[in-house]
């Protein structure tokens, strides 16, 4: 696939508005349907769409686009613009078809004779040309408001055959960027350069380069000087994968886990009785009025398998599911709060009867086990309840490889139960944290193995859970508590907000306890993070030795940041009525005044909500959650850099990669948009090898970004689930190939930063790799579609390329590598390309999980150098 981003019928901004630039503008914010000409229209178009004040005509040979000129009207007042027509040249009959099939129909009553009129024609999302010429497939569909196309290469087709001739314009070029120019009665139209992907059998990409030639007056081709047609070409629009989940209603994911195959389980709850369940699932009935879903999918499969398991789980009230852990063995604990006095519990549980005497008002905390490999009757492994009189909701949940569970939220219980030595057995304020473990695998009473209350005499709120391997819990949330428990050392102990406020003030916290100690050692660190308005931390990740990384939103323009850090300035208008986000990095193990490693602002001029946070083993962090700032930073490259909110109560979707080593202006590795036109909010995130990362949320877009073939392409009223896949590494760097995995799991390939001309400060890393060992890190000119195999390992590179060399690597003490590669400010290195891959020796035993002649490889990059 070749795809020119963006459209080619893009339009310059109006210099002035008018009536005409006024209607146009509010085209552009309807979703675009291209509808079948049944008849109903006297026009040789067999497809119909209108994409912003662009109407678009799918034809026999070609599509045709009619621009309005937005800059004003014609001297009689009538309005002017040009119709550009893209003519397959050369080619012969093919099939148009209609893809992605929208929800609801048009009807159209024209003429006096109802034998004319047209009742339920379909509207489609995307249109395909089958065999525009041989083996050569063109798909047209609408993003950011723009019609765009792809074209589909079969392996052994012809690209040279592949020509558009233009009709409409009144010049074709090229500029010195290689972007194609198409002049017009309305301006210029532009096309940058195509990105092209090679794809092997196997589904593996590698980048090629591609450029369009003009071979006339009005028309032009493409060339891929590096394919020789053994392969398929697909374009890399940076969405890898993107479906929709739900049925009708309100359907929203708080949670998710990806595991190491890629499969996705995700976890929330849902007003739509027709959700989908799949057969031989724990339940699939819906009963009360928001019930959990668990539901799993593996993007690898056809469209149809991907929907592996899916059920209900509830009672005849209302379950809100809030929390997620899955482990290797497929195992996954799901966490929130219940107001049915018959949520499934499993005999033998630690508490089997709901506490609270007023249901309709007050929750008890839920855990729930589920194996969904087992019969359905069979797939509750535990349950429970875990609460007292009043209400309380769990928000974060870890299970440990020996099944162990420990849940935090918060609690108005004073009776909350707690256990003789925990750190905090008293109930302070009206709602207090609490840290709850407990042990599935004991009889009923011995299964409550630690609880303890963390608080102070106002409100304390915990909004995500972090444990680590020798049991060491850590909790971040607000608090609006200024006697909430700090320790001697930590980086701030005086309250900093305003006071007790429900909707304005409080402080963001973070606190480890080890329930392992004895109770006046458990609490090993705990500090204040916030300004003098509102910090709020929603999201927690824990690196080694102990880094905290918490992430949430702010109003405080002095909430306290670093020298150095990518962005120090509040960006919101006010600090009552715009929210930025904030990423802060702690080391409790530093001196007080050093452990403020790192910490920015991110967002524009609106509000910014930051719910999910990921660190990898590099350090690099990458948050995902809303926005309503039309100017939120993006990159060069991302896969949308235009903001798509529009109406009322408009949010965009984003997700953001920092490196903070880096020097301040290039700390933003990665940032971009994934929206429609109505509110989308990304919930939670998981971070993959090589720069995958899977988002899952809620949006309420008929246009929300889907990728072909994958589970659902359609939306259907209220809020639907979507789990979107992204490949986050920057424009010039693409990974292929598939690792071969480590005693830690498959080895992460990535980069620093863009491969740019003059760019000093780029590199290579690797992660997942052998601790404190001396790998190799190859380079060659020439990567391979098909790997072979030396000592184990998968090699992707072309060992007989002339530029074939290799650097040896260290690693550090958790099997991070970095490898700097500065590019010199030589234009002439632009376009120049490499293939990169990691190897390793390291133990062989385990095996699994070590490999089995100890040596390791990381999947492979393709590096192009950027202008």
């Amino acid at each position: 696939v070749a795809q020119p981003e963006p459209t080619p019928f893009r339009i310059p901004a109006p210099a002035a508005p008018t009536a005409l630039a006024e209607g146009a503008a509010t085209l552009a914010r309807v979703p675009a349907a291209f509808v079948p000409n049944l008849g109903q229209w006297e026009h040789p178009a067999r497809f119909v769409a209108r994409i912003g004040g662009t109407a678009v005509f799918l034809e026999e040979g070609g599509f045709a686009s009619s621009v309005p000129d937005r800059g004003g009207e014609g001297a009689e007042g009538t309005a002017r613009g040009a119709t550009v027509r893209m003519r397959f040249a050369g080619a012969g009959p093919c099939e148009i078809v209609g893809e992605e099939p929208l929800a609801g129909v048009h009807a159209y009553f024209l003429g006096n004779d109802p034998a004319s009129w047209k009742t339920g024609v379909p509207r489609f999302g995307a249109v395909r040309y089958r065999g525009a010429w041989p083996g050569v497939e063109v798909r047209l569909y609408e993003k950011e408001g723009h019609l765009e196309y792809d074209l589909v290469v079969s392996p052994g087709a012809s690209l040279a055959a592949v020509e558009f001739t233009v009709e409409g314009a009144e010049g074709l070029c090229l500029d010195e960027e290689g972007t194609l120019v198409l002049e017009t009665a309305v301006g210029a139209l532009r096309q940058p350069r195509a990105k092209t992907f090679e794809v092997d059998a196997s589904g593996r990409r590698r980048e090629l380069s591609a450029r369009y030639e003009v071979r006339g007056r009005d028309r032009f081709g493409f060339v891929v000087p590096e394919w020789a047609g053994e392969s398929g070409l697909v374009v890399d629009p940076g969405l890898l994968w993107s479906t929709f989940v739900g049925a009708g209603s309100d359907d929203i994911p708080n949670a998710l886990a990806v595991d190491a195959s890629g499969v996705v389980t995700i976890a929330g709850y849902t007003s739509s009785p027709l959700y989908p369940t799949t057969p031989g699932a724990w339940d699939t009935t819906y009963s009360g009025t928001y019930e959990i879903f668990v539901t799993r999918l593996d993007p690898s499969q056809p469209p149809s398998q991907q929907l592996l398991y899916s059920t209900f789980v509830g009672g005849d009230s209302n379950e809100w599911a809030y929390a997620l852990s899955g482990d290797a063995s497929g195992v996954v604990t799901v966490a929130g709060t219940t107001t049915s006095s018959n949520y499934p519990t499993t005999p033998g549980a630690w508490d089997t009867t709901y506490s609270s005497p007023t249901p309709a008002f007050d929750g008890d905390v839920f855990v729930t086990r589920l194996d969904l490999s087992q019969p359905s009757s069979q797939q509750i492994l535990y349950s429970t309840y875990v609460g007292a009189t009043d209400d309380d909701t769990a928000f974060g949940v870890s299970a440990d490889p020996s099944g162990v569970v420990t849940i935090a939220g918060w609690t108005s219980s004073p009776n909350y139960p707690t256990t003789p030595g925990a750190w905090d057995t008293t109930h302070d304020g009206i709602w207090d944290v609490f840290v709850t473990c407990l042990d599935p695998s004991q009889p009923s009473s011995q299964q409550l193995l630690y609880s303890t209350f963390v608080g102070g005499a106002d409100d304390d709120n915990v909004y995500a859970l972090a444990v680590d391997a020798s049991g060491v819990v850590t909790i971040a949330g607000r608090t609006f508590s200024a006697d909430y428990p700090t320790t001697p050392g930590g980086w701030d102990t005086t309250y900093d907000g305003p006071a007790s406020s429900l909707f304005y003030g409080g402080d963001a916290f973070a606190t480890r306890l080890d329930p392992s100690q004895p109770s006046a050692q458990q609490l090993l660190y705990s500090t204040f993070v916030g300004g003098s308005a509102t910090d709020l931390a929603l999201a927690l990740s824990v690196d080694a030795p102990a880094v905290v990384t918490i992430a949430g939103w702010t109003t405080s323009a002095d909430y306290p940041t670093t020298p150095g850090a990518w962005d120090w300035t509040y960006n919101g208008p006010s600090t009552t009525s715009g929210r930025d986000v904030f990423v802060t990095r702690l080391d409790p193990t530093q001196p007080s005044s050093q452990q403020l490693l790192y910490s920015t602002f991110v967002g524009g001029a609106g509000n910014d909500d930051a719910f999910a946070v990921s660190v990898d083993p590099s350090g690099v962090v990458t948050i995902a959650g809303r926005t309503t700032s039309a100017a939120y930073p993006t990159t060069p490259g991302a896969w949308d850099t235009t903001y798509n909110g529009a109406g009322i109560n408009p949010t965009d979707v984003f997700v953001t990669r920092l490196d903070p080593s880096q020097p301040s202006s290039q700390q933003l590795l990665y940032s971009t948009f994934v929206g429609g036109s109505a509110a989308e909010s990304a919930s939670s995130l998981s971070v993959g090898a090589s720069g995958v990362v899977t988002i899952a949320g809620s949006t309420r877009s008929a246009a929300y970004p889907t990728t072909p073939g994958a589970w659902d392409t359609t939306y259907y009223a209220g809020e639907d689930v979507f789990v979107t896949r992204l490949d986050m590494l920057p424009t010039g760097a693409s990974a292929y190939g598939d690792s071969t995995p480590g005693c830690a799991g498959p080895l992460a390939i990535g980069v620093t930063s863009i491969p740019q001309v003059g760019n000093a400060a780029f590199a290579l890393t690797c992660w997942h790799a052998p601790v404190n060992a001396t790998g190799l890190l190859a380079f060659s000119s020439a990567g391979l579609a098909t790997p072979f195999v030396f000592l184990g390992a998968s090699v992707w590179l072309d060992l007989a390329s002339p530029a074939f060399f290799v650097l040896p690597v260290p690693s550090n003490a958790v099997g991070a590598a970095q490898v700097g590669i500065p590019i010199p400010a030589n234009p002439a290195l632009a376009g120049g390309q490499a293939f990169v891959q990691f190897f390793w020796a390291g133990p062989s035993s385990p095996s699994p999980p070590c490999p089995p002649l100890g040596v390791s490889a990381s999947a492979a990059l393709a590096v192009t150098i950027q202008p």
